[in-house]
């Protein structure tokens, strides 16, 4: 399973993602699943993590707010 953290561009400014993918490069369902509470927490990486595991490209995105 491959994960990275990257920066998305926003009206709003710079949003944090989490991104988990499988290894194999074939088309991929995406899941975007948004933070609840204080931001992507490691219970949402671990979240990322399971799905990716199954063929599923999963992002945890930290909307920005003004």
């Amino acid at each position: 399973m491959q994960e990275r953290d990257v920066e998305s561009a926003t009206a709003d400014g710079r949003m944090p993602v989490f991104i988990t993918a499988p290894e194999h490069d074939a088309p991929h369902a995406t899941v975007i699943v948004y933070m609840d509470g204080p931001g992507i927490r490691e219970e949402l990486r671990d979240m990322a993590r399971r799905i990716g595991t199954v063929g599923i490209l999963r992002d945890a995105a930290q909307p920005v707010l003004p």
